[in-house]
């Protein structure tokens, strides 16, 4: 009696409490999997949202100082706007500067930024004459990933200018209006295209105000479908069915775009930059 007892007490599980242990053991790990699953999503897409606000706040930032500082000069009685302080990158005619192989019709517009300083854009400081010029574009760097450059004028120990350095990753596109004083009460009374300041229709030193547009984009795919949003840069000119369906390449990223006006103060300020 004894012996059966102890057998009866040591009988192994059933096939159905077997398939039972199963179905419930797969149920919570199915569970256990999709949460994992959700969290995993919720954090790339968090990260991917947390690039894009960081570059696009280090473009308004870089932007603000730059701008903030352009025309500044010692001696105000060097009048530096007449000597174009600020202009569509590539058409300064006071310094001269390496051209860039960049691409305005992918990438948008760049500009010039011109004051009197102790370094340019990128930390350098053997400035010819002091006056520092800075040109920022957009264009792909070494890995393919379009990102914002800056280009000084300053020159190494051989005379020769520094190279360019990209700046800002995944910086897509930039586009720039100039707000344009024409009553003289120092606010922008009109934004313009600076081919509209090139050709003679308005003067360099009438502007008092820069808008400047970037469309930033994540540093990884995030999107779990095609994104049909379209943008509005400032001044756009390209068509709808070519870039500005926000994901025409279907690469999934993230895009958001970021515009800022930007007061020109060594302008508007007369104690500064005599008009």
């Amino acid at each position: 009696m004894m012996r059966q007892s102890i057998g009866q007490r040591q009988r192994g599980l059933t096939l159905i409490e077997l398939l039972v242990a199963m179905t419930l053991s797969i149920i919570l790990l199915t569970g256990v999997i999709q949460v994992f699953s959700s969290n995993k999503k919720m954090f790339v897409f968090q990260n991917g949202v947390s690039s894009v606000q960081d570059s696009g706040r280090y473009a308004a930032l870089t932007f603000g100082y730059q701008l903030r500082l352009s025309g500044f000069v010692e001696n105000a009685g060097q009048r530096l706007w007449d000597q174009q302080c600020l202009t569509q990158k590539g058409l300064v005619q006071c310094v001269a500067v390496e051209g860039v192989e960049d691409d305005p019709t992918r990438y948008g517009d760049g500009i010039t930024i011109r004051y009197q300083g102790g370094v340019d854009c990128l930390g350098n400081s053997n400035i010819p004459s002091k006056i520092v010029q800075n040109e920022f574009y957009v264009k792909d760097d070494d890995n393919g990933v379009p990102s914002l450059f800056c280009q000084g004028n300053s020159l190494d120990a051989a005379g020769v200018l520094m190279p360019e350095q990209a700046i800002i990753s995944n910086i897509e596109r930039m586009e720039i209006l100039y707000g344009i004083d024409q009553d003289f009460n120092d606010v922008a009374d009109r934004y313009i295209r600076y081919s509209d300041i090139a050709n003679g229709r308005f003067k360099n030193k009438d502007i008092v105000s820069v808008e400047i547009g970037v469309m930033v984009t994540s540093n990884h795919a995030v999107r779990s479908k095609k994104d049909t949003q379209t943008f509005a840069l400032p001044g756009a000119t390209w068509q709808p069915s070519d870039y500005n369906n926000g994901d025409s390449n279907n690469d999934r990223l993230l895009r958001k775009m970021f515009s800022s006006i930007y007061t020109l103060r060594n302008r508007v300020n007369n104690g500064s930059i005599p008009k």
